[in-house]
């Protein structure tokens, strides 16, 4: 009986140790296919992106998308927008003449808006017309 138990356990190691080195070819398969994607040339303007997080979050759910966007050289400015629960914003940063694709973190302390419709158009007029964000 134990004779048989042990075979089993032999069995079933081997078949784990298989799937693994299965697994394993299979990820590193996906991920040679990963870095064969061709590279796309971007093109620079002065337009900026704006970054606007989901509800209950906070500018900090957009931080790693613009600082990858940064690093791979797309732009070269990021700056943050404040909005207060009064609808006042607080720009943090300058966007300069020559700044390459500039990426605006927008941060709404009202972070948890229930009334989306309304209030979204009302921050929409402080940040494009208020802030003179995009005029360079």
């Amino acid at each position: 009986m134990k004779k048989k138990a042990y075979w089993i356990s032999a069995i079933i190691v081997i078949i784990l140790i298989i799937a693994g080195v299965f697994a394993f070819n299979k990820h590193q398969q996906q991920e040679n296919d990963v870095q064969s994607i061709r590279k796309t040339k971007v093109t620079s303007k002065n337009i900026p992106t704006f970054f606007f997080h989901g509800w209950g979050s906070s500018y900090h759910a957009e931080e790693d998308m613009t600082a990858a966007i940064k690093k791979a050289g797309v732009s070269n400015t990021i700056v943050r927008v404040n909005v207060n629960k009064n609808g006042q914003a607080k720009i943090i940063g300058k966007i300069t003449k020559n700044a390459k694709n500039p990426l605006v973190e927008v941060n709404f302390a009202d972070n948890k808006l229930t009334n989306a419709h309304g209030s979204y158009t009302k921050y929409q007029g402080i940040l494009f017309n208020r802030c003179k964000i995009c005029q360079m």
